[in-house]
This record gives C-alpha cells, sequence and structure tokens, in this order.
C-alpha cells in the first residue's frame, strides 16, 4: 500500500478553484490501495506574502509552514506527496530535496494569468511584483516535480513554452453527475455563473454592454461578479436578472434553457462549462469557454467570439430544458467517474 499525503491551502474563496481542489481531493481519496493523508495548511497573510515575494519564497505558504510540511514528510516517509496548484514552487524544490515523489496540479498556467494583469495595470508595482513571484514559484514547480498534470494541451504546451516541460498527464475538469429532475419550463431565461474574478468580470460586463441588449431572452446573473455590472443593469432590467449569491443554483440551473460563458481571457479549463454540462445545457460560448472539450459546436449550442455571435446564436434558440448530446458528452468524459481511472494511475 503506497503512502500518500495531499497538501492543500485552505481557503475562504469561492468558484471553480475551490470545486477543483474539492473535486481532487474526493477523487484521491477513491484510489485505491493508498494510505491517504491529509495536510491543509493557512494562506499567509499579506504581510508575510510580500515578504516570502521579495525574499524568493512561495506566493500563499508561509515559511514557516513549509518547515512543517518538509518535518512531516521527512517523518512520514512517503511513497507520493500531491501538491495543490503550481504557486508554492519553494515548497515544491524542498520536496524533490527529501527524495519523495512529488505530483504537482496545475489548475491553470499561472504565470499567463498574471501576466495578463501585469500588463493591464502595468504602472501598479504590486502588479508587476505577484507575476514575478507567480513566475518564479510556477517554474519551480514545474521543474521539480515527478509528475505534472495539466487540465489541458494548451495548459502542456503553455508550461513547455514558458519553464521548458510538458504536462506529464492531462486531467480535465470534471463535475458530480446530477440527478435531473422533470422541471415545466416556467420562463425563458439563460444563464452566467461567475465569481469576482476578472475573466468573469470582463466576460459578464462585455455582454451586457453589447449583447444584452439585443436579444429576446432575458439573461440570470448568479455569482459574486454580479458587483461588477450593477451599474449596467438599471436600463436592461427586463434583459439581464442579477441575483448574486443563491442558496440553491441547483434550481436555477435546473430552470435554465441555456448558459452562456461569454470568457476571453484565461487558461486551464472552466469549470462554469463543465458544471452547465452536468445539468445537460446548451452552452453558447467563446473559445476560452470550451478550451480542453473536444465536441460538436453546433450540437453543443454554439461558438460565439463575437456579439454577433452571441445575438444570432440566443434569438434563434428554441431549444429543451435539457440537451441530450451534452449529457453524454459529460457522463462519457467529463464525469467524476469518468476521470477516476487517471487518478488511480498516478499512484502506481
Amino acid at each position: 500500500m503506497k503512502k500518500v499525503l495531499y497538501i492543500t491551502i485552505v481557503s475562504n474563496q469561492v468558484g471553480g478553484g475551490m470545486s477543483g481542489l474539492n473535486r481532487n481531493l474526493k477523487l484521491i481519496k477513491g484510489v485505491p490501495n493508498i494510505d491517504l493523508h491529509i495536510c491543509q495548511v493557512q494562506m499567509q497573510s499579506k504581510i508575510s506574502a510580500l515578504y516570502s515575494a521579495l525574499t524568493g519564497g512561495n506566493l500563499i505558504l508561509s515559511y514557516k509552514d513549509e518547515k512543517k510540511i518538509i518535518d512531516q514528510i521527512i517523518a512520514g516517509q512517503y511513497d507520493f506527496v500531491f501538491q495543490e496548484g503550481t504557486t508554492s514552487g519553494h515548497l515544491a524544490k524542498s520536496i524533490a530535496k527529501t527524495g519523495t515523489k512529488l505530483i504537482v496540479f496545475g489548475h491553470n498556467v499561472e504565470t499567463v494569468l498574471y501576466q495578463e494583469r501585469a500588463k493591464t495595470y502595468k504602472y501598479n508595482l504590486l502588479e508587476q511584483l505577484k507575476y514575478f513571484c507567480v513566475k518564479r514559484n510556477e517554474e519551480k514547480s514545474v521543474n521539480y516535480s515527478s509528475t505534472l498534470i495539466g487540465l489541458t494541451q494548451r495548459d502542456s504546451s503553455t508550461f513547455r513554452k514558458f519553464f521548458g516541460k510538458c504536462a506529464d498527464v492531462i486531467i480535465p475538469v470534471s463535475s458530480p453527475s446530477v440527478t435531473l429532475k422533470n422541471i415545466e419550463k416556467k420562463e425563458e431565461y439563460g444563464l452566467f455563473v461567475g465569481s469576482n474574478f476578472f475573466p468573469n468580470n470582463e466576460g459578464i460586463e462585455w455582454f451586457v454592454k453589447h449583447v444584452a441588449p439585443y436579444i429576446n431572452k432575458k439573461i440570470k446573473v448568479v455569482g459574486s461578479c454580479c458587483k461588477t455590472i450593477t451599474y449596467l443593469t438599471d436600463e436592461l432590467k427586463d434583459k439581464v436578472e442579477v441575483l448574486g449569491l443563491v442558496d440553491d443554483l441547483s434550481s436555477v440551473y435546473e430552470g435554465a434553457s441555456f448558459v452562456i460563458v461569454p470568457l476571453f481571457k484565461g487558461s486551464g479549463m472552466k469549470t462554469k462549462t463543465i458544471e452547465a454540462m452536468s445539468y445537460g445545457k446548451t452552452i453558447f460560448g467563446t473559445d476560452e469557454c470550451f478550451q480542453g472539450i473536444d465536441c460538436n459546436y453546433e450540437k453543443i449550442g454554439g461558438l460565439c467570439n463575437t456579439d454577433k455571435q452571441f445575438i444570432e446564436k440566443i434569438n434563434s434558440f428554441n431549444g429543451a430544458l435539457i440537451n441530450d448530446y451534452v449529457l453524454k458528452l459529460f457522463k462519457e468524459n467529463y464525469s467524476n467517474e469518468a476521470v477516476q481511472e487517471k487518478f488511480n494511475k498516478l499512484f502506481e
């Protein structure tokens, strides 16, 4: 039986990132014949993070917590260490020195995301420092890993572009299967779900400005991204309904006729896309929306990279609440059950 230490950062964040962490832990727990130990550490304070950034340390993990982890690894004699994320490169280097096999799960190519922010806020010294620190840590995480996991072939190629190493394994975003109910269509609406994350904020703001005024269906917006568009929606109350955080997201998904994913920036895969697929929803989205998903765009909904394409697809849509093609594609490729075997093979 292989002895495995799983390391993750405790955070109060919500959204696709936390869904990915929860998914990974659940599927690792499902791997047969391993002795799993879980190490959860707190995100370091902003002052501590600044010190780490200036001295070559991890972005979100303190030196003190790193030492505790390394002491635990040495004492525990683990066969594998599973590290969530690529922003703790200093830790990855220290783990590699112990001789323990290190599996690093790259949820994004973080360097790409922080590079975008550094370009957008080019006169903000803090954003430039974050970018430098992320890139330095990600390079170490990639190159000191025994097994590097990427979400998509695009991420694998980007890792190689920046750091000279491809992902060893591709494991896509997945989601639990949903028990679908027989729901009558009470009202027709499209749905966007997003956390307060800059690609979400920019995407839904663009949609409300350039698409919403010209479509014949209402769009409901759920999540902390709603703060970005409240100033825009007063004149579009018949087209855009801002719900904010909701207690029962499932019921909102179940009642939606379709889902929109108007994202133009990012890395990795979009958890919101896979989540929508788990409910069998028709999806209208950009290239970024469908990254890592092998699909027929016309059957899944529509590939829309311009305002005109979104308007045309939404206005002409007259489909059922459940898209059978989407549901079949999800179950065969992007459900937790479908990707469990990929996790099983990591620890062989």
